[in-house]
């Protein structure tokens, strides 16, 4: 919840500048993915693909889509 509200402000702040669209929504894939993929680490009981969750797996692919496009 406290990244998610730094996200908050940090997004009131860049909202104000010219930006090409959807560059917003890349920019937030590319800071959520790594928070997700680390708190997801403190799951306990989840199943693992090559010693991932399917969250951290599809933070990897989030960041990952992202970062190119």
């Amino acid at each position: 919840m406290l990244y998610a509200i730094i996200l908050f402000f940090v997004f009131e702040r860049i909202r104000r500048h010219k930006l090409a669209p959807g560059s917003l929504i890349l920019l937030l894939g590319i800071l959520y993915a790594p928070a997700r993929f680390m708190l997801d680490f403190l799951r306990a009981d989840d199943a693992r693909y090559f010693g991932l969750t399917p969250a951290q797996l599809a933070s990897v692919l989030l960041f990952t889509l992202c970062a190119v496009l």
